[in-house]
């Protein structure tokens, strides 16, 4: 099951029904609510029914007055008490340059890890579009307006989070088990990291099994001094590629990157997890896609979206000099390398 929680705009069907409306994946833009600006919250399902993505967008409030949000909530509960739904969920914050198309297909990729999905979808996309590959002067603008609109977001996310820990406090009071944990990519660490450092929901954090901080397009100087504070979660797990393209990209406007960084990894509270050179990786920024073929990796983000301990999977060994654990097979080390030569 995938949910949605939005402060986008929405685009192709009546914001202000009173029932639920159905689209597609353009039903959210590329702005912020126009209705209650960066604040504002909309919720929607989405499935994908014979290829073609069905967006289902919730009212407020159902016909009796109760909140809509609480209404699906319960019934997602109904549906894995009766072993209709997984029990594990995985709250999902997206990165730069994502339109809500974008987003959708990543949470079908986490989806196929046997999760639900709960996905917080920012106006990260906020023009000139074209890929982050294109020239890098002329995505700087839009990642400059991406990290502005991640800075008006960070209410949004604490609303997000709050209500989502009021639901996940609401199943375990009716001994409901769920494992819930925090999936967050590339940008969508900077929104976190403005969020906890104005120590918004701290405290909330303990409902979390895992936080997964996804290749994070962060600063890595000093980086320990706001993932160190998360210590109310269970395990907090950093991801690392040293040839991350899009991080390479994001390393020249603002230089080193926690997700591309294998050195001063100085956090007390975070596993770090090199995945650099292994088989497949090569220069990948979205590890967590199941088509990619190392069944390590793979491993890692299922026990880890499942809220199991992840690094105690065999292929993994702890590097005491980084300070991290690494893959034992990393076949791409030498790939460009003659130790015989001058």
């Amino acid at each position: 099951m995938i949910i949605v929680v939005s402060n986008r705009n929405v685009a192709t069907v009546d914001p202000n029904s009173t029932k639920p409306e159905n689209g597609d994946e353009k039903l959210f833009g590329d702005d912020f609510n126009q209705q209650g600006g960066p604040n504002e919250l909309r919720v929607a399902t989405a499935r994908k029914v014979n290829k073609k993505w069905r967006i289902t967008l919730l009212p407020d409030t159902d016909d009796d007055g109760n909140p809509a949000t609480g209404v699906l909530f319960a019934q997602t509960m109904d549906a894995i008490r009766n072993g209709k739904l997984p029990g594990s969920w995985v709250v999902f914050i997206h990165g730069f340059n994502q339109s809500f198309k974008k987003n959708l297909k990543k949470c079908r990729e986490i989806e196929a890890y046997g999760v639900n999905v709960l996905a917080f979808s920012w106006p990260s996309n906020p023009g000139p579009n074209g890929g982050l590959i294109t020239a890098i002067g002329n995505k700087r603008e839009e990642y400059r307006a991406a990290r502005a609109n991640a800075r008006l977001s960070v209410t949004a996310v604490d609303r997000f989070v709050e209500r989502t820990v009021r639901y996940i406090q609401g199943a375990a009071e009716e001994d409901c088990r769920l494992s819930v944990n925090l999936l967050v990519h590339s940008l969508g660490n900077y929104l976190l990291q403005r969020t906890v450092e104005e120590q918004l929901f701290a405290n909330d954090l303990s409902v979390f099994d895992n936080i997964v901080l996804h290749q994070a397009d962060a600063d890595s100087k000093g980086h320990h001094s706001w993932v160190d504070t998360m210590d109310e979660a269970k395990r907090v797990y950093v991801t690392i590629n040293e040839l991350d393209s899009v991080l390479k990209i994001s390393t020249l406007v603002n230089g080193r990157r926690v997700g591309n960084t294998a050195n001063n990894l100085l956090g007390d509270l975070p596993v770090y997890v090199d995945f650099t050179y292994g088989e497949d990786i090569g220069n990948e920024h979205r590890l967590f896609r199941p088509e990619l073929d190392n069944d390590v990796v793979n491993k890692f983000f299922r026990r880890a979206f499942n809220g199991r301990r992840a690094e105690t999977i065999d292929g993994l060994a702890f590097n005491h000099e980084l300070n991290a654990y690494q893959l034992e097979d990393r076949p791409g080390e030498d790939e460009d390398f003659d130790e015989n030569s001058d």
